[in-house]
């Protein structure tokens, strides 16, 4: 078996393709076309009054290119501003509960909260009651993620 080559075939378990119906056409693929399904992930970012716009177009760029570098279909990004009174977190956690989503990516781990127990907090709610991944693109090793 091959070592996987990349986070996405590390975070889901290959599952067979299901038979198709009785009557369903079959299109080839030509060998070395095959594509394979990639799995859904969602973004999460939490900018400050002090974040220009040209700072988060940033982040969210990172954030697509990291999905799609990692073998990921970016499902959409949720962006948390501390000036309104939305949350993009519950809208986050709802799109997991509604989709097939169950990965999330967050530039670093100061996105899920300004105090250290709020992000570990928010983090162990994505991971323990919503089953998803939270993977870090830049992770702080005093934070140990």
């Amino acid at each position: 078996m091959n070592a996987p080559t990349s986070l996405a075939e590390l975070a889901v378990p290959a599952v067979p393709a299901p038979e198709p119906a009785a009557g369903t056409a079959i299109h080839p693929v030509a060998p070395g076309r095959a594509s394979r399904v990639r799995p859904l992930i969602v973004g999460y970012l939490r900018v400050s009054t002090h974040t220009t716009a040209e700072q988060a177009d940033r982040m969210r760029r990172e954030i697509a290119e990291f999905a799609d570098r990692e073998g990921f279909t970016l499902l959409e990004i949720f962006m948390e501003m501390e000036t309104t009174a939305t949350s993009a977190f519950a809208a986050l956690v709802d799109a997991l509960q509604r989709t097939e989503a169950r990965m999330v990516v967050v530039p670093a781990m100061h996105h899920l909260g300004r105090l250290p127990g709020v992000r570990h907090a928010l983090k162990e709610l994505l991971e323990r009651q919503i089953g998803a991944q939270v993977l870090v693109m830049h992770p702080n090793p005093e934070e140990g993620s």
